[in-house]
């Protein structure tokens, strides 16, 4: 059996790391890669997922495997610990680049996603990713593990949206399911879906 990499917590020297491994991890992605960002992906994506680790990082709830080859980047029941008025100036600063498309695209995106989240607290999980040619490994499950015990003894739920169809699969592994689904204005498909707190096995 192959030996997996350790899970950690990851710090702010693993930020590029993390970010280049998102990005190749999403490259064919329905939602990041062709909605909301298409062609100028490689551009932005970056951007992108770089913002999503910076308002993550503090909160110590961006976990990764040693080797860094997958990243699951959480949110805490309670939202960011990061002031709302940071978070903006980081979000400003990246969509700024943005041209006037991806930038309405982004926002409808966002409120689409308000429409569809339960009212708190659960835990969001906004990324998971594992390096392609790292996947298949069980990287995905092990990285997400240590929030998901914490979600379950603390009887909290788990939430994520997604819009590609093969990655249901390992959600459902994971104790997943599709609690509603929506479709985005090109007609990509999107699901809504959550994980409620698991009972302690059984010894």
């Amino acid at each position: 059996m192959t030996q997996l990499s350790p899970v950690r917590v990851a710090t702010v020297h693993d930020r590029q790391a993390v970010v280049d491994m998102a990005v190749s991890a999403f490259a064919g992605d329905p939602l990041v890669a062709g909605h909301l960002f298409g062609p100028r992906f490689a551009e932005w994506g970056p951007l992108f997922f770089g913002y999503l680790f910076d308002v993550r990082v503090d909160d110590r709830e961006v976990w990764v495997t040693d080797a860094l080859d997958s990243v699951a980047m959480w949110t805490l029941p309670g939202g960011s610990s990061m002031s709302q008025a940071d978070r903006d100036r980081l979000w400003e600063s990246v969509r700024a680049q943005f041209d006037a498309a991806t930038d309405h695209r982004v926002d409808t995106f966002g409120e689409l996603m308000q429409a569809l989240k339960p009212a708190p607290p659960f835990w969001y999980l906004g990324v998971l990713a594992t390096r392609p040619q790292s996947q298949g490994r069980g990287l995905a499950s092990s990285v997400v593990q240590p929030v998901l015990s914490r979600a379950d003894e603390a009887g909290l739920t788990c939430g994520l949206e997604t819009a590609s169809r093969p990655a249901l699969a390992l959600y459902a592994r994971l104790g997943f399911s599709t609690v509603t689904d929506a479709a985005l204005a090109d007609g990509t498909p999107l699901w809504w879906l959550e994980r409620p707190p698991q009972p302690p096995a059984r010894t």
